[in-house]
């Protein structure tokens, strides 16, 4: 589970991910190129018009005719689309950022199997010395014993002092 943080917390592993998520937020842009364009609008408008203003009188005797009319609403509705049928630079650009993507992708991917392959390395390491380290014991032991053995015949007779300083001669092993 450690080793999972560890490759969430890596500097280079990191980088490489933000590479790639950039690459792909640039092949994204290139993609909305080629897609069609639509805009909206929508407005509404209240209005209140003095008659008098634009120059119209009405004199009617008799008949009371306002000369402010309204207030009065419209609503405006528009769209409009274009598409662009065939743009050749658009199109190499979004190919050229589809596989830039691809190679960032690739890249990350490779990031993340270094540090996976120096990890490994580092615990290969560690269990080779670990075993150099219990080898060197084996041999003191060993050496140990040998000597114990000399100093035990040199005691009952059967054997001169001389083996045991032997034991102290480095072996070449």
């Amino acid at each position: 589970m450690r080793s999972i943080a560890d490759l969430r917390a890596n500097l280079g592993l990191l980088l490489s991910t933000s590479a790639s998520e950039i690459a792909r937020g640039q092949r994204l842009q290139a993609l909305s190129a080629l897609m069609p364009e639509v805009n909206g609008n929508v407005s509404e408008t209240v209005e209140q018009l003095n008659l008098r203003t634009i120059g119209l009188s009405f004199s009617t005797p008799g008949i009371p005719i306002p000369t402010i009319v309204g207030p009065f609403q419209y609503t405006d509705l528009r769209a409009s689309a274009s598409v662009t049928i065939f743009d050749y630079t658009k199109r190499k650009n979004y190919r050229s950022y589809k596989e830039n993507q691809r190679a960032a992708q690739l890249s990350e991917r490779d990031a993340r199997d270094l540090v996976v392959q120096a990890v490994a390395n580092a615990y290969l390491h560690v269990i080779t010395e670990a075993s150099r380290v219990e080898a060197i014991r084996a041999q003191v032991l060993t050496d140990q014993a040998l000597y114990d053995r000399a100093v035990d015949r040199r005691k009952a007779g059967s054997s001169p002092g001389i083996p045991e300083l032997m034991c102290f001669v480095p072996r070449l092993s």
